[in-house]
């Protein structure tokens, strides 16, 4: 897998509403791009400024190949950062060996899989 295979929509804070993503926009997404999935991401805390929020990756990826690229999609993360990502609303935390499609299954909301993505000074 590499970067160029998850597509990355641009976002600013005026759109990035929950109200935005209804299931018939995830439909479409889903009718367009048959074997991807739709993510949102959220970030908790201060200190993460993400350059993109909104993704359609691979159904075959793990979480721990998706949250690679959400970490370079990250301005200010530095390598001494650990990058945690829970369901968003419920708390949960995944094993990185996770296959997305699977992860899809079990927590889409309104067609979407929606993340909250936190950092923590891990090494030092």
């Amino acid at each position: 897998m590499n970067e160029t295979e998850i597509q990355h929509t641009n976002s600013n804070q005026t759109i990035f509403d929950p109200k935005n993503y209804t299931q018939n926009s995830a439909d479409r997404i889903i009718e367009k791009y048959p074997h991807r999935l739709p993510i949102l991401i959220w970030e908790q805390g201060s200190g993460i400024d993400m350059k993109k929020r909104k993704f359609i990756v691979p159904k075959d990826i793990t979480l721990g190949q998706f949250l690679y690229v959400v970490r370079k999609q990250m301005k200010n993360l530095s390598e001494s950062d650990g990058l945690f990502i829970f369901i968003t609303g419920k708390g949960v935390m995944l094993p990185v060996s996770e296959l997305m499609s699977c992860i899809y299954n079990e927590h889409n909301d309104n067609g979407f899989l929606k993340f909250t993505v936190t950092k923590e000074n891990t090494f030092g």
